[in-house]
């Protein structure tokens, strides 16, 4: 029997103003509030059910739903609030025409995409009403089928429910429908998406946690064989991490069970899970959760065996071995894809077992014993086991080959020396070391000690590193010839050309080990493919790139050609070339190679033969000479445990910057106490020092400027105290890392000590940062004011400059600012005035445009300005007579640049090579990173400009915001104070004071514009113009009102943002508005300002750089005879002054409005705008030199 059923839905907002109370969700009245259906009595309970559903998936806090059921004209109202996971689960599970789900029914890619478009649609849309979803439901057949207008969150529950019933119904479930490939297995993109809903929904996790409980805890034994879908789908699967299972037992328990099932799956399911998550398309994050989380449960459970005081039972619980195999499986992936770094699967809680136990480990996997072995899985192994395990490996051997030679003493009549002792002559360094490390090749696993013939000294350390360093510098000089230099990666490798000097190749091989097994870092610029022969991996094009840039690139094109005709492009045949001795040499890749062309067909194969002959082929001689060096020290079992990335982090020490935080934090000190004045200055000096001087110190101190492969904290650095304040220099003991000073009295002082024991070529190195180029230095010219003889590098690396990627970040930071100030000024604050004040809207918005067009137009004269090197290369007539006053050098001819990018051209007096540019600027003052260019000759004026109406347009735009943004802070300030939600989650809690008061405060105003944007529609608008729209859904008309300025209308986080932006750009333009004008009004420039200061600091004491001008100074104006003398000029000479005014106006123009305009160029002159007093005064100086 039917019944009448009338729904009567009032979804209104939840707020105190009763003028809202008739109101929509949106804000519109309710034109049609009832709708009748006709339904049969059954169906009552589900209806109820799916409102109560509906309600309890909404996620919209500011919304609540109350629905009155007329039966029989009485009123019922529903008092289910919501549905336990398991009634869910159980009504869900009829799906499709109610027909209870088969055994193995799967859950297909369309269906499950279907119902995530529309739960994406409905977030990016907003929250749907819930009228128009109730509905449009059929009601007379709602329990014989589900219509195309279920609700989706319904759909999301009975597809999980149905897809993770058992492991058949997931093997078949997720599949694509239409695929192309081979294989069939479930997409990432789709699992993705699938658990990002899933995810944000509790009731969705609950019900597959529940379901995934289920099928972990039966698996059953019917899927042993196949393709492995259901794996694919379980790994994906996120109810394993912490943030979606928070009870820590749950959550182990499922860990334990998935990696139990995976470790004892077939191998043509791992192979199948190994393919898929190296996949070039498969996402770093999600491989990073995976390993993360076997890692951490492996972790955990050694972790369990520490704790419960055996730490060696992790031998016999299965379910560490079967962690360790599933992540042999995850590294196997990496292997290939190569998204991450070998050290996301350290599991550091190893290295609390203990060394006794790790050396165990380590012996059982030796001898093969049969039982589980961490090092049948070294990649579980941090770097500091492996390092341990290598130290007890090599002093093993080296305690045998010591006893051997004690028992030998014993047995004859000449004693032999336990130590590998090496007596070498600085002036003969390789030479000695070949020749005595071929005369003890038996003695190479005793303990290395060095000494210095004619010099006195006890090696405890110190004198072996300096060795080491030394040798590796000559060995390593392409001047020797023995190793081919690239430019471009700055990097060595073998000379094919070097034709027996195979001794001397074992030799390099031989250090190589001795530092390994020593303990000692190189300074070796070897590529990684170097140590990846070693390790025996495979090598492709992508090594080569590292060894030879230029050529891997050229192979790179060959291979990504898709025009057309590969042969006739590329003109290449089977031959191999190299260059020796300045000839090239070719050689036949394969018999007969010289007549093969290179086609589409055959390119794969040329190219990765040419990589073997450059890396392989061409060296075979030279390379079997330095690996049998290399093993003839290091042939040991605990080499094996490491990768080629960890072997050369061994031999060359760590790549990162150095860390002076953590330095000082292992610092030990004798006779200073930490918080002395002279070690506070000795730290600050420290911190403040470019990388390379840094390491330039450690060298002083260490006699090795690298860290050890650990980091900064294997480095014990000693500061020990020699006594009360002296001018004598600071001392170093390399053998045991003690740097000893006195007890300078100022920091100026401690710098200068540092600086000048640095420049001691004795006792520092010449700095060699990892991966930095080896540059070549020279005395820098005078070029400009105060060059003095600072050293200058003739190649830079741009983009290691921080004001070349700053120049390429901030000017896209300032597009943002400008677009989104643009947007706020034109589609608000102009029609708000519009509106309210018409007579000064007009001239505001006129005003605003003029100076937005003048800032662009300045600015992008300066950024559009071009880089490229000076066109004039030769210095002009009257200087290379030598008529008028020049830079020069101390022969007295004209100054060029040296650097390659500018190819000798001339620079005049006061032109400068910028490093971040890479060419030569004249009238040079600074580099700019907000307009990625330099500010010189011809960018200073519409720089000028830039700034001016930079601050007018932004003074401008700021005055309407101040107000507006005034009362909107004041209104968050207000709920912040008077919310109990926040004083609940901030105010009354520690943490708000973590980082202090301006943490408290400026934490709490955040999370007040937060909980704002959620209060809001319980708040007036603090600009109440609003336009009222309507539209039409399931015949129901809607109106909602909108606020005409969103912007200004409701406190944003991101207005405010923008005004404290433009307020703080405004003050940068004032303030480098007035230091241009007052150095342009000087006649000096910001580089001439900060020699000036270098010079004046100096005290009298000695110069560390000579920051004077060489100038060569005629005798008389105009001397035929080029009679004349080089002078020194101090930097703070007005050399350039010719008075405010006519310094002003040679820069920025000679009419008053040519100042604000950038097209009006500048017409200063640096080789005749020199001060004619000045000029006569240097004219009087060379006479007297004369």
């Amino acid at each position: 029997m039917a019944e009448r059923l009338v729904l009567l839905l009032d979804w209104g907002r939840r707020t105190a103003n009763p003028q809202h109370s008739t109101r929509s969700a949106i804000q519109g009245p309710v034109k049609h509030p009832c709708r009748a259906a006709t339904l049969p009595s059954p169906l009552l309970s589900d209806i109820i059910a799916s409102f109560s559903l509906a309600c309890a998936v909404s996620t919209s806090p500011a919304y609540r739903g109350c629905l009155l059921l007329l039966w029989d004209g009485a009123e019922v109202p529903t008092v289910e609030p919501e549905l336990s996971m398991y009634d869910l689960r159980n009504r869900q599970r009829s799906f499709g025409g109610g027909v209870p789900v088969p055994e193995a029914i799967p859950v297909t890619e369309d269906e499950v995409l279907r119902t995530i478009e529309q739960l994406e649609a409905r977030q990016k849309g907003g929250e749907e009403d819930l009228v128009g979803r109730l509905g449009t439901v059929g009601l007379s057949d709602s329990r014989q089928h589900a219509s195309d207008e279920d609700d989706p969150e319904d759909l999301l529950l009975a597809q999980l429910a149905t897809a993770f019933t058992n492991l058949p119904s997931l093997d078949a479930s997720f599949r694509p429908t239409r695929s192309t490939s081979v294989s069939n297995l479930p997409q990432q993109s789709t699992l993705a998406r699938l658990y990002k809903l899933v995810k944000l929904r509790p009731a969705a996790l609950e019900v597959l946690r529940d379901q995934v409980d289920a099928i972990l805890r039966r698996p059953g034994s019917t899927l042993a064989e196949g393709d492995g879908g259901w794996v694919i789908t379980l790994v994906e699967c996120p109810i394993f991490l912490a943030d979606f299972t928070v009870e820590a037992e749950t959550r182990r328990s499922l860990q334990s069970r998935l990696i139990g099932l995976l470790s004892n799956l077939p191998n043509s399911m791992h192979h199948s899970l190994v393919t898929y998550l190296s996949s070039p398309t498969y996402p770093r994050s999600a491989l990073l959760e995976e390993v993360e989380l076997v890692c951490g449960f492996i972790s955990f459970r050694i972790g369990q065996c520490i704790d419960g005081d055996q730490p060696e039972a992790y031998v016999d619980d299965w379910m560490v071995r079967a962690g360790a195999r599933v992540a042999s499986l995850l590294f196997a992936a990496n292997l290939n894809a190569q998204l991450l770094p070998l050290s996301a699967f350290y599991v550091t809680l190893i290295d609390s077992l203990g060394e006794s136990i790790l050396i165990t480990d380590f012996q059982a996997w030796e001898n093969r014993i049969s039982r589980f072995s961490l090092c049948q899985y070294p990649f579980l192994l941090s770097l500091g086991v492996k390092m341990m395990l290598l130290a007890f490996d090599g002093e093993r051997q080296m305690i045998e080959r010591t006893r051997e030679a004690y028992r030998n003493n014993l047995s004859s009549e000449e004693a032999e020396n336990p130590l590998l002792v090496l007596r070498v002559r600085r002036d003969r360094l390789v030479d000695d070391s070949l020749r005595q490390i071929s005369l003890h090749r038996t003695d190479l696993k005793k303990p290395l000690r060095i000494t210095w013939e004619g010099e006195e000294g006890i090696d405890a350390g110190g004198l072996r590193k300096e060795w080491f360093l030394l040798l590796c510098r000559q060995l390593f000089d392409p001047q020797f010839g023995m190793f081919l230099h690239d430019p471009d990666s700055n990097l060595c490798w073998f000379n094919p050309a070097a034709i027996g000097m195979e001794d001397d190749f074992w030799m390099v091989g031989v250090i190589v080990g001795l530092a390994v097994y020593n303990e000692a870092t190189l300074d070796v610029p070897l590529p990684l493919a170097t140590y990846k022969k070693l390790a025996s991996e495979s090598l492709t094009l992508r090594d080569l790139a590292q060894v030879q840039p230029s050529l891997a690139r050229g192979l790179q094109q060959l291979l990504d050609y898709d025009k057309g005709d590969v042969e006739g492009t590329f003109m290449r045949s089977y031959v191999g070339t190299y260059e020796a001795w300045g000839e090239l040499v070719e050689v036949e890749l394969v018999e007969g190679g010289a007549e093969i062309a290179v086609t589409e067909e055959n390119r794969q194969d040329y190219v990765q033969r040419f990589v073997d002959f450059i890396l392989s082929t061409s060296v075979s001689s030279q390379w079997d000479a330095f690996a049998e060096g290399f093993i003839e020290v290091c042939a040991g079992n605990a080499l094996s445990l490491f990768k080629a990335q960890e072997l050369e982090l061994v031999v060359r020490g760590s790549p990162e910057p150095l860390d002076v935080g953590a330095l000082k934090g292992v610092t030990v000190y004798e006779g200073f106490s930490p918080d002395e004045p002279t070690i506070q200055y000795f730290w600050s000096v420290f911190a403040s020092l470019q990388p390379d001087r840094q390491r330039r110190l450690l060298a002083f101190c260490t006699a090795s400027d690298r860290v050890p492969a650990t980091g900064v904290s294997g480095l014990q650095l000693r500061l020990q105290c020699l006594g009360d304040d002296n001018d004598r220099l600071p001392q170093s003991h390399t053998c045991f890392n003690t740097l000893s000073m006195w007890r300078y009295g100022t920091r100026e002082k401690v710098e200068r000590m540092l600086v000048r024991v640095m420049e001691d070529t004795r006792s520092g190195f010449p700095s060699t940062t990892h991966s930095q180029d080896h540059r070549e230095m020279r005395a820098p010219v005078a070029g400009t004011p105060g060059c003095g003889t600072s050293p200058v590098p003739l190649r830079t690396q741009r983009w290691k400059r921080p004001n070349v990627w700053l120049g390429a970040i901030i000017p896209s930071l300032l597009l943002v600012f400008a677009l989104k100030g643009y947007s706020l000024v034109l589609l608000e604050i102009i029609p708000l005035f519009w509106s309210r004040y018409q007579a000064i809207a007009c001239g505001y918005a006129i005003v605003v445009h003029i100076a937005l067009f003048l800032t662009g137009y300045s600015y992008f004269v300066v950024f559009f300005q071009s880089r490229d090197s000076p066109e004039r290369k030769e210095p002009p007539v009257e200087v290379q007579e030598k008529l008028v006053v020049f830079a020069c050098d101390e022969q007295g001819e004209p100054i060029r640049c040296g650097r390659d990018s500018c190819g000798g051209a001339w620079q005049s007096l006061r032109t400068r090579h910028c490093a971040d540019c890479a060419t030569c600027r004249p009238n040079f003052d600074h580099h700019c990173a907000f307009v990625s260019n330099c500010i010189a000759q011809d960018t200073m004026k519409p720089f000028f400009t830039f700034l001016v109406w930079a601050a007018i347009l932004l003074s401008v735009a700021l005055v309407p915001f101040v107000p507006l943004e005034y009362r909107s802070v004041r209104e968050v300030v207000r709920t912040t104070w008077d919310t109990v939600e926040l004083k609940e989650q901030w105010w009354s809690r520690k943490l708000s004071w973590a980082g202090g008061p301006v943490w408290r405060y400026a934490g709490g105003l955040l999370l007040g514009y937060r909980l704002y944007q959620k209060t809001a529609h319980e708040r007036p608008l603090l600009v109440p113009d609003v336009t009222t729209r309507t539209f039409t859904q399931g015949g129901i008309t809607y109106a909602y009102d909108v606020p005409l300025y969103p912007s200004l209308a409701v406190p944003h986080l991101g207005t405010l943002a923008v005004v404290f932006f433009a307020l703080f750009i405004t003050l940068i333009a004032l303030a480098m508005i007035y230091v241009i004008a007052r150095n342009t009004r000087l006649g000096t420039s910001a580089i001439q300002i900060e020699r000036t200061r270098l010079w004046r600091s100096q005290d009298g004491g000695k110069p560390v750089y000579d920051t004077r001008v060489a100038l060569w100074v005629p005798l008389e104006a105009d001397d035929k005879a080029k009679r004349g003398a080089v002078v020194f000029v101090e930097p703070d000479t007005p050399l350039f002054d010719l008075g405010p005014s006519e310094n002003w106006r040679r820069v920025m123009g000679e009419k008053w409005w040519q100042w604000f305009v950038p097209w009006v160029p500048s017409r200063a002159s640096d080789l005749h705008d020199l001060n004619p007093q000045v000029v006569e005064a240097l004219r009087e100086r060379a006479r007297k030199k004369r």
